[in-house]
């Protein structure tokens, strides 16, 4: 079980390879590709994610790859100049145990004060392109968050400083803003749930 600190700023972007590219020329990096596919859980009412908690499941293929099999307890700390600050808890399962976890009618949930019966609110496959820079990881999420809506994001992920140095970069090159919410909120907000 990993239990840690998650530390980034995500932006929504136009042109994925356009950064790719630049990244990759930048700082002599090659990416891998991933397949991720999120279920989020929480109860009707989403008391989970109104006290800023997410829950889910994750399925990871890589090319070439074993698929991995993650359960995921994030909660959100503090907000600094639009970088997030999130506990992380996350756990590797077996296929049988993410299976059972999706045919479930509810799950138990009890957690810091945060009880009562969840269930998967939502589905967000991303197709990833992920660089590792050593102290800071460089991700670029293609979402889908439903049949007839697509969006792109890049996240910088680590250590507070060195993701400061990196935006800046990245930010003046490409001209972006920082984003507020979560690929989570938006998708919930897609939907008309959030």
């Amino acid at each position: 079980m990993l239990h840690g600190r998650e530390v980034e700023i995500k932006y929504r972007i136009r042109d994925p390879l356009e950064i790719s590219r630049f990244v990759e020329k930048r700082w002599g990096v090659r990416g891998k590709r991933k397949r991720i596919y999120d279920v989020y859980f929480d109860t009707p009412s989403l008391d989970l994610i109104k006290g800023s908690i997410a829950f889910r499941t994750r399925e990871i293929a890589s090319d070439g790859e074993k698929k991995t099999y993650l359960i995921t307890y994030k909660r959100k700390i503090k907000t600094s100049d639009h970088i997030m600050h999130r506990e992380e808890i996350e756990k590797e399962i077996d296929a049988e145990i993410y299976e059972s976890l999706h045919l479930s009618d509810y799950i138990e949930f009890d957690f810091e004060g945060h009880r009562g019966k969840i269930s998967p609110v939502i589905g967000i496959e991303s197709h990833r392109m992920e660089y590792d820079l050593g102290k800071v990881k460089i991700v670029i999420d293609e979402v889908k968050f439903s049949d007839e809506l697509m969006e792109f994001f890049l996240e910088i992920e680590g250590p507070e400083e060195e993701i400061r140095k990196i935006r800046s970069e990245l930010e003046q090159r490409f001209h972006l803003e920082p984003l507020t919410l979560s690929k989570l909120e938006m998708g919930l907000k897609y939907m008309g749930l959030h």
